[in-house]
């Protein structure tokens, strides 16, 4: 079909009133670009601006994939008598409302359905998924993006997302299905989780307790209005903890009224919070994004001004805590693993290293991470995991990122160096003079619109082909995720990444620089990845900011 036979399908279909509604005061062009194709899976499952139309959010096309992804474990449990799924949803427009009636499609196709009584957190849902031992989970989400945007994620029985060949193999049973407008819902009331699963979820959490330090300083959380308020400040208060809500940022509010952003890796996220912090002095400021599986955070510096922290600062000061106060108690992880990913500061990779732990570098997206996880060999510890974009976990008993164990170990890393005379600034610092001063930006290339697509594409296949060329350094090794390939220009070899498919392209150079390309699965956007050690932080923060300039060239061609 081209986009005006789906758009006259949908026009004759007897659709929701909310959804006719906006469909008849459609312009060409809003036509257009919600019917030129059907939504799809990216790295975070399906993500869209909501709206009626075959590549928008709404119930038909949240139905299409329930119900491919009820054939799809049909197919694959088939020896299991009772399949099984649990769902949860954020503060979204329709979340509920979307989670709930996936359940009813789930049902009429006899599979055993969960939803939980509130709004909850992604790493509940997950931890949900094996400890109910059901065999798949749904998350309706758009996680950190705007409020025009819901999705919904995909999980398998480990409480992991989908994997690429899991994926591939959903997505085949979904494009069969032709008629998304009477897909059948059971009547049957769907069973809820139990408020116990919580509390044992946070059992869990507990144990990544290393010190017990004294919990004197004020600390600062915000949900942005999403699921987080549902656990995070109950639980940190519980451990002792002296918490502040941030209230305005509390309720559950799908149009995130109180915040700038609902994004906690954009700085516009932070100005509320900050200002409350400043009328109370607090110490750490902590903000979970919608679905709670991110996490941002900011410290109060010795000149009382507060500082954001990146999400691979971030990874490194909690892997560096880890293992070096286990070390301290001697009690240092044998056959330690830590998974990054290709995007990653490789800060997190040498300090792991220092303490004889392997590292696993994945693609992006923590489904990658989780599948890798799940690859472990049997005598081998799971340390820690995590992505440069602000998610990480600290415990293997959730599969996907987790930002209540971020603010568990966070909260006690800053009270921790209160009781040591340090702070963030000074722990960074030591950490930078024994690893190397390393940093890191990205830069994301919105490209909306039916055209935004085909000028990323075209960015791509430039670089791919005419590669990148900096001043004052040379390309040593280079990657392309779509052809599975390292090329070692040293020793002049090349060799298998061992990842699956992804379009990315990865450029080392020779003094330790390097620059990735990624566009995003689930928005319209470029990302590039610059990473570099320094001999100071200013020092390489300026190199990366040329590196910047001549990358920018490159794009605004296009």
């Amino acid at each position: 079909m081209d986009y005006k036979e789906r758009y006259n399908l949908w026009k004759n279909a007897n659709l929701e009133e909310h959804l006719r509604k906006q469909l008849d005061s459609y312009s060409d062009n809003d036509i257009k670009e919600s019917f030129i194709n059907d939504i799809e899976f990216g790295t975070g499952g399906l993500r869209g601006i909501r709206g009626p139309g075959s590549a928008k959010m709404n119930i038909y096309n949240v139905k299409k994939v329930t119900l491919g992804y009820a054939n799809y474990l049909q197919k694959n449990f088939s020896n299991i008598k009772q399949i099984s799924v649990v769902a949860s949803y954020d503060n979204r427009h329709f979340s509920y409302e979307f989670a709930l009636r996936a359940c009813k499609v789930l049902e009429a196709k006899g599979i055993k359905t969960y939803i939980f009584s509130t709004l909850t957190p992604t790493p509940i849902l997950s931890y949900a998924v094996s400890h109910l031992k059901c065999q798949g989970g749904i998350m309706l989400t758009a996680s950190h993006n705007p409020k025009e945007y819901n999705g919904y994620k995909v999980y398998n029985e480990d409480g992991a997302q989908l994997n690429l060949t899991q994926s591939n193999s959903c997505i085949e049973e979904i494009e069969k299905i032709t008629d998304i407008f009477n897909i059948e819902e059971s009547s049957v009331k769907i069973e809820e989780v139990k408020p116990s699963l919580i509390e044992d979820y946070l059992k869990q959490v507990r144990k990544n307790k290393i010190n017990n330090p004294t919990k004197k300083l004020k600390i600062v959380y915000s949900p942005l209005h999403g699921t987080g308020s549902t656990v995070i400040p109950q639980f940190l208060k519980s451990e002792g903890y002296n918490v502040f809500p941030l209230e305005s940022q509390m309720t559950v509010d799908p149009d995130f009224s109180n915040t700038l952003s609902s994004n906690p890796e954009d700085p516009k996220s932070f100005i509320e919070a900050i200002k409350y912090a400043k009328t109370i002095d607090a110490s750490l400021i902590l903000l979970s994004d919608p679905d709670a599986d991110r996490l941002g955070f900011a410290y109060k510096n010795k000149e009382g001004e507060y500082v954001l922290v990146t999400g691979n600062q971030t990874a490194s000061i909690m892997v560096y805590y880890k293992l070096s106060e286990l070390a301290k108690k001697n009690k240092k992880i044998r056959n330690g693993v830590v998974f990054t990913t290709n995007v990653t500061s490789d800060l997190v990779k040498v300090i792991a290293q220092s303490f004889d732990c392997k590292v696993v570098t994945t693609l992006t997206g923590f489904k990658n991470i989780a599948d890798g996880i799940a690859k472990m060999k049997k005598n081998e510890k799971f340390v820690f995991g995590c992505e440069e974009s602000y998610g990480s976990i600290l415990n293997d008993f959730v599969r996907d990122k987790d930002s209540v164990q971020a603010c568990y170990n966070l909260s006690e890393i800053a009270c921790y160096l209160e009781d040591s005379n340090l702070d963030f600034e000074s722990y960074l610092d030591q950490i930078y003079s024994v690893y190397g001063y390393y940093y890191e930006y990205t830069h994301n290339y919105v490209k909306p619109g039916l055209d935004g697509k085909e000028k990323i594409a075209a960015i791509m296949s430039y670089v791919r082909k005419n590669g990148i060329s900096l001043e004052n350094t040379k390309i040593i090794g280079f990657d392309d995720c779509t052809l599975d390939l390292h090329i070692d220009y040293v020793n002049n070899k090349e060799s298998k990444l061992g990842l699956e498919w992804s379009n990315v392209l990865k450029y080392y150079f020779d003094n330790g620089l390097f620059v990735v390309l990624r566009p995003s699965g689930t928005e319209p956007k470029l990302k590039v990845y610059f990473s570099f050690p320094g001999k100071t932080l200013n020092q390489a923060s300026d190199y990366v900011n040329e590196c910047f300039k001549s990358i920018n060239k490159i794009v605004e061609r296009f």
